[in-house]
């Protein structure tokens, strides 16, 4: 049995009733032992192995936020079965690109098994086509055994684990391929550079089928004997507070969130003017997913210094789906560095990199994601060939992240030609981020496919979209940026779109000069189309993310309508 389980079982033997989660749904806290939580998902296990399943079928769980995704999960994974949680449908999802996304996603996996609620059985039904897959009722169909029993499952360090699959921010989800070597690997080597243990505890509302949720706020803290305290997302982005109200109340130590979230509770800490709370309980509240941002970090560190956050709490993690999760972490105890790069430098061809003295106009800023962690070699594909990003090295220009190591994946399940795509001839995972390194650091400038060529100079996407998004009356974080091909000037031409709650008023064009004026101080870049929408209307992908592929197909779509 992998590390992981037996860890699971360990600690509920030797600490039954420890809390293993403290459960938030619509305000009502569940608490659950480690004694309950192994003994409940070895009857899930039990469940699982009655259904006659093929050895190493894959179990696919459409679950809301509930204690179920955990359970059956595990108990999955104890049963030698690969589950896979998948995102659940939601009011704000249009229901159509969301069930075509998953009828493609179904097809090609064919699971075993799929447990979901009444409400998706219908759709469900409709997009397997009448194949022969069971569809299990999670209110009425899973009546878990009394006893755990079942046989163990017979699998070596090297079978397959679970199914993980990308955001899909383009095109159909891969379904990254973790064995439970990989797994392990990744949790001891990112364990040790955390200093994480069995006293911790993490407060999240991280979805379960993103990387950073399940990794970080799932399978580190049981397999280390910690607690969880966990929150719905939906909940979390209506009540974004709750999140430090339950950091004090049960003086949690860490949590994860991408770039956007930090920016989120500030803007609402600041709104209803909230009150104090004692922070003081963090050792790290890290910055992940999205490329992180120097001035977010600082303003959250300025806005919550007198709750007592401690100001090295804020950090920086790069990681990904296709190496479990963490590749390099910000040093703990220390605020991330930042280092300031000249605009000239990062837009000319052959993307050199120069540090340059602070206070230049010019200056772009970049955080610190920390030196690789064990276990994973990091090197940067530079033009004049790769280097390799160690103790004391510097690459001298920006290129493509490429990663080798104990945890990286091996390819994608059932999909041999993105595979053999993600990896280099000598064998090192291409991650498609772009990114440099300084005194053995690294640092992440962009997607490789967000890098716009506007008029032959370059662009990071997320560079124009942070100085949209900064401006008074958009909605924080609810920008999108992207190219659109000018026949007439044979050129592409930047187009960004933004939420606003003031889509219906006089400020609108004043909101669109703003825009147009933040993006130019901020790269030089003359942007030739503004659109303004209310809140909720941009699409994003499963993880919460602005979706650019779809939002360019909806913005043309719109164009060649009108």
């Amino acid at each position: 049995m992998s590390k992981l389980l037996n860890s699971i079982g360990f600690f509920a033997h030797s600490c039954p009733e420890k809390p293993a989660l403290h459960f938030f749904r619509d305000g009502v806290e569940t608490s659950i032992s480690y004694a309950e939580l192994n003994a409940r998902s070895k009857r899930f296990a039990r469940y699982f192995q009655e259904l006659g399943l093929a050895p190493g079928s894959i179990v696919f769980l459409f679950l809301r936020h509930d204690r179920e995704n955990y359970e059956a999960f595990i108990g999955a994974m104890m049963a030698g079965f690969i589950p896979s949680i998948l995102p659940y449908p939601t009011p704000k999802q249009h229901p159509k690109p969301y069930w075509d996304a998953h009828e493609q996603l179904v097809t090609r996996v064919q699971p075993g098994v799929v447990i979901t609620f009444d409400e998706n059985v219908p759709a469900m039904l409709a997009i397997m086509g009448g194949s022969k897959q069971t569809i299990v009722v999670a209110q009425s169909d899973v009546v878990l055994p009394e006893e755990p029993g079942g046989k163990v499952a017979d699998y070596t360090e090297d079978t397959v684990a679970l199914l993980q699959h990308s955001s899909g921010t383009t095109g159909l989800k891969k379904g990254v391929m973790l064995t439970h070597r990989q797994i392990d690997n990744q949790l001891q080597s990112y364990r040790d550079a955390l200093g994480f243990g069995e006293r911790d505890v993490v407060v999240s509302w991280l979805p379960l089928y993103h990387d950073m949720g399940l990794l970080s706020s799932f399978l580190l803290p049981l397999s280390s004997g910690a607690t969880i305290v966990s929150i719905d997302a939906f909940e979390w982005v209506g009540r974004p507070l709750m999140m430090l109200e339950l950091i004090e109340t049960y003086a949690a130590t860490f949590a994860w969130m991408p770039n956007f979230a930090f920016s989120h509770i500030r803007v609402n800490a600041e709104a209803k003017g909230a009150g104090p709370r004692n922070l003081g309980s963090l050792k790290a509240i890290i910055s992940c997913s999205e490329p992180v941002r120097g001035q977010t970090l600082e303003m959250f560190r300025s806005a919550f210094a007198s709750w007592n956050l401690p100001t090295h709490a804020p950090q920086a993690c790069y990681a990904m789906a296709e190496t479990v999760f963490a590749i390099s972490q910000s040093a703990m105890r220390h605020e991330p560095r930042i280092i300031a790069v000249s605009q000239s430098t990062l837009q000319d061809a052959a993307r050199a990199i120069v540090e340059i003295p602070e206070g230049d106009p010019d200056a772009a800023t970049f955080v610190s994601n920390g030196k690789p962690i064990s276990g994973v070699a990091v090197r940067i594909a530079t033009p004049s060939g790769p280097r390799i990003v160690s103790e004391g090295a510097s690459s001298g220009a920006a290129g493509e992240i490429q990663v080798s190591g104990s945890f990286v994946f091996e390819g994608y399940f059932r999909n041999p030609e993105q595979s053999q795509a993600a990896f280099t001839e000598d064998g090192w995972y291409r991650t498609g981020d772009i990114g440099f390194c300084a005194d053995g650091e690294l640092f992440i400038c962009g997607r490789e496919k967000e890098l716009m060529i506007i008029h032959g100079k370059n662009y990071y996407v997320g560079d124009v979209e942070a100085a949209a998004s900064a401006v008074e009356g958009v909605k924080a974080g609810r920008v999108v940026a992207f190219s659109v091909f000018n026949d007439k000037t044979d050129a592409d031409d930047c187009i960004v779109l933004a939420e606003s709650d003031l889509v219906d008023s006089m400020d609108l064009r004043m909101i669109k000069r703003s825009i147009k004026q933040a993006i130019y101080d901020a790269v030089a870049l003359t942007v030739k189309t503004v659109d303004i929408a209310p809140v909720g209307t941009l699409a994003k992908t499963t993880s919460g993310k602005m979706s650019r592929s779809q939002n360019r197909d909806i913005w043309l779509q719109s164009k060649l309508e009108a």
